[in-house]
């Protein structure tokens, strides 16, 4: 949703009658609304996967050439979510009228660099 109110905002003359989740305002509230993890939690959650992948031993990585098996299914984590969201939220900030929402983007977008 991010990306494509990005795209509209860039049409001259502006497209008029989008949904509210296709303009800055309302995507970028809506992506907020997504991330499920506080922002002191991504962050705790962020340095616990860099910890381990600092110290994992060889049973960490996928084997070269070998097979590879995963073990129930796979799914995004909290903090991939916030990271994807966290990806495109710049793409409207700039745009975004309502102070609120700005606010929110702004702070998630402060704490990118932790993650």
């Amino acid at each position: 949703m991010l990306r494509i109110a990005a795209l509209a905002v860039r049409f001259d003359p502006p497209v008029s009658g989008l949904p509210k989740i296709l303009t800055p305002d309302g995507s970028a509230e809506w992506a907020l609304q997504q991330i499920l993890l506080k922002r002191e939690r991504a962050i705790a959650e962020s340095e616990t996967r860099r910890d381990e992948h600092l110290n994992a031993g060889e049973g960490f990585y996928a084997p070269v050439g070998g097979e590879v098996t995963l073990a129930g299914e796979v799914a995004f984590s909290g903090l991939q979510d916030v990271e994807l969201i966290l990806s495109a939220l710049p793409w409207v900030c700039s745009h975004v009228k309502d102070k609120g929402i700005e606010h929110g983007i702004r702070s998630w977008l402060e704490i990118q660099g932790d993650l």
